[in-house]
C-alpha cells in the first residue's frame, strides 16, 4: 500500500472484495466498483494476490496427495475435436496436497511418473510429515517420514 496513489479505503474495500468472493473478482469488477482506473485496479490486485500467497511454507503433519486428470469425456466433443486414443489423451494431469491445518498446493503437471511427484513432494512437503496416499505406483518409495 506504501507508496502509492491508490487510497487505503479503496485498498482495504479491495482486499475484502477478494477474500469474500467465492471464485474471485476480476480488476475491470473491481475497477467499476471502486472507481478506479482498469490499470489501477490490475496493480491492486496483483499486489493483493501476492501478499495473499503462502510464499514458502511447506505443508506439515498429515499431508494427503492426490493426482487426478481434467479435461472433458470424448463423448462430448465435436466430432473433429475428438482424439480417439486413451482416456487421458487431451487431458491435463493435476497434482494436489493438503495438511491438516487446511493448506493446499494444487497445480497442474506435466506427467504422473514417480520422479515427477517425488520431486514436487520433496519441494512442498517437509522433511518428517507423514504422507497419505493412494496406491498409484508414482507413491512408490516414499517413506512414511519423507
Amino acid at each position: 500500500m506504501e507508496g502509492t496513489q491508490i487510497s487505503t479505503k479503496d485498498w482495504l474495500a479491495a482486499i475484502r472484495i477478494m477474500h469474500t468472493a467465492r471464485k474471485g473478482q476480476s480488476h475491470v469488477w473491481i475497477s467499476n466498483e471502486l472507481v478506479l482506473t482498469k490499470n489501477s485496479a490490475w496493480f491492486l490486485c496483483q499486489r493483493i494476490r501476492e501478499a495473499m500467497d503462502a510464499g514458502n511454507e511447506k505443508l506439515a503433519g498429515i499431508v494427503e496427495m492426490d493426482e487426478t486428470w481434467t479435461g472433458g469425456l470424448e463423448k462430448y466433443k465435436h466430432a473433429n475435436k475428438k482424439l480417439h486414443g486413451y482416456w487421458q489423451d487431451g487431458k491435463v494431469p493435476v497434482f494436489g496436497m493438503r495438511d491438516y491445518t487446511g493448506k493446499v498446493v494444487i497445480f497442474p503437471i506435466s506427467s504422473v511418473d514417480k520422479k515427477t511427484l517425488k520431486e514436487l513432494v520433496r519441494r512442498y512437503v517437509e522433511q518428517g510429515a507423514m504422507a497419505n496416499t493412494d496406491g498409484h505406483m508414482g507413491y512408490r518409495g516414499l517413506r512414511s517420514g519423507l
